[in-house]
């Protein structure tokens, strides 16, 4: 099953990468997006040897226009990158964690995907952008820079870095919005 789902994503995701879809933006509580995607790979992210999954969430309600299939898609490659990430370092921790954190700055949601791995060398954060690199052995090199094709096409920025206690850190700048009432939308 693993090898049909490999062949598929290499037809796929080089067509997705070529003519992505255009975001449905619609207003979206990213508190609930986050929730969702981190409680749907719960599982997978156990058996790749994640121990904890914190989410750092400083609001109740972050409202953003977007498309939510698509958040959820970008947030699922940053989760499983980072799992996968910290299984293929053969170390002997069983520490291994991820942080999702959100927070407001400015006019601007910050949404961060952190992990205590290995972290990234500099000749790959140069490259990470980058459509077909990859330093997986079974990857397309098209996650990422499918990743940074829609949050651009959502008016936001990614950027990455390494953390200095050790690990690796995406954070996705996204736009807020203030959430319509429904008397507004009546009115």
């Amino acid at each position: 099953v693993e090898e049909v789902d490999g062949l598929g994503r290499l037809t796929t995701d080089p067509l997705e990468f070529a003519k992505p879809s255009p975001p449905v933006c619609l207003t979206h509580n990213l508190v609930e997006i986050v929730q969702s995607e981190v409680a749907f790979l719960k599982n997978e992210l156990a058996q790749l040897g994640v121990a904890t999954v914190k989410t750092e969430l400083t609001v109740a309600e972050a409202w953003a226009s977007v498309d939510a299939a698509q958040l959820g898609r970008v947030l699922r490659n940053l989760l499983l990158n980072a799992a996968q990430a910290m299984a293929s370092v053969a170390n002997t921790r069983i520490d291994n964690q991820i942080t999702v954190a959100l927070a407001r700055e400015a006019h601007d949601w910050l949404l961060t995907v952190e992990d205590n791995g290995p972290g990234l060398p500099d000749t790959v954060i140069e490259r990470l952008w980058e459509p077909f690199f990859t330093t997986k052995a079974r990857g397309t090199g098209l996650g990422l820079a499918q990743v940074k094709k829609t949050i651009e096409a959502h008016g936001g920025e990614i950027s990455a870095k390494n953390v200095p206690t050790g690990g690796a850190s995406f954070t996705l700048r996204l736009p807020a919005v203030e959430r319509e009432t429904e008397d507004h939308d009546k009115g």
